[in-house]
């Protein structure tokens, strides 16, 4: 009988495994939704949206939100539109960059110089091409140069860009409002220069009084960095991760380990580059701080709501959001 059932094992056993797949469990990509067969660097996520982290991570892309507000939705119908909010959101969900660059990845041959010309070539046709959502402000840049407007509206534009994507990090999920509020009171100027520095509009072009001379100084030192889609977004989650200023201790170590998470993150992802490279990116936000907000509010924010320096409402503003 059970040599018969044994010779028979195929037909017995094709019920089971059809069962088995009709009651699968069924788990959803963490950043599309899509469905997902397992694990990929560390988070659930289908196979598109793994291979787009591997391919961003490996080629060190550089993306531009199609909108310019960072916020763009990221769904199972929507998640080519914009890489970069897609890419952003790979890293909120705790997708390991660290994973990708110790992965063993294709043997290429070595690279010549024409072939690093014709990589610079394809990244800047597809930077250009994320540009789109930008082309008729860009027109009107062509337009308004002889006056200031311009230059008010778009520093605005980043402030409120800057202040969303904080508060709607992965890291101000668990902290109590008075606590992100205070935070960010504290480093929106580190926020807000790192962001003007790699805007997809060049805004140094506006900044030729000479009271704009120490924002240009702290924009070309930024950009000397040459941060990339990666390093960018990971120095600006450290920035945040100040526990001092955290009220209730399950906060405190919750901001301890996130930033534990991302400096580890960012130092195997910088380490490629030079050995060095760390603790450069770590020393650019304490050069950040100081008395560069007045001076940013004075030159750039102020006129655009009518205020005096001294009464400007960043702090209605970080509070509302």
């Amino acid at each position: 009988m059970l040599a018969g059932a044994y010779i028979s094992g195929k037909s017995f056993l094709q019920p089971i495994k059809e069962i088995s797949r009709n009651f699968r469990i069924t788990i959803y990509c963490s950043i599309c939704g899509d469905k997902s067969f397992g694990k990929h660097y560390g988070v659930f996520c289908c196979d598109g949206c793994s291979c787009f982290f591997k391919r961003s991570v490996r080629k060190k892309m550089m993306y531009t939100c199609i909108t310019g507000t960072g916020t763009c939705i990221i769904d199972k119908t929507r998640r080519n539109w914009c890489p970069y909010c897609r890419l952003q959101k790979c890293l909120r969900m705790n997708m390991d960059v660290s994973a990708v660059q110790q992965e063993r990845g294709p043997r290429k041959p070595k690279q010549t110089h024409d072939s690093n010309i014709s990589d610079i070539k394809i990244k800047l046709k597809d930077f250009k091409s994320k540009r789109s959502a930008f082309s008729l402000v860009t027109k009107m840049n062509t337009k308004i140069t002889s006056t200031d407007d311009f230059k008010y509206e778009i520093a605005t534009q980043i402030l409120f860009s800057t202040l969303q994507m904080a508060k709607f990090s992965e890291l101000f999920k668990v902290l109590h409002r008075t606590e992100q509020n205070i935070i960010l009171r504290n480093v929106w100027c580190q926020l807000f220069l790192l962001n003007l520095a790699y805007w997809p509009i060049d805004v140094t072009q506006f900044l030729r009084n000479f009271e704009d001379e120490m924002i240009l100084k702290n924009i070309e030192f930024c950009r000397s960095l040459r941060l990339d889609s990666i390093e960018l977004p990971l120095l600006q989650t450290i920035a945040l991760c100040r526990s001092d200023l955290c009220y209730y201790e399950e906060s405190k170590q919750h901001v301890l380990a996130y930033q534990e998470k991302n400096q580890l993150t960012l130092y195997y992802y910088s380490s490629v580059y030079s050995p060095t490279r760390f603790g450069q990116l770590l020393l650019v936000l304490p050069t950040l701080m100081g008395s560069i907000g007045n001076i940013i509010i004075s030159n750039l924010l102020k006129p655009s709501v009518n205020s005096d320096v001294y009464t400007f409402p960043i702090d209605t503003i970080i509070s509302s959001i």
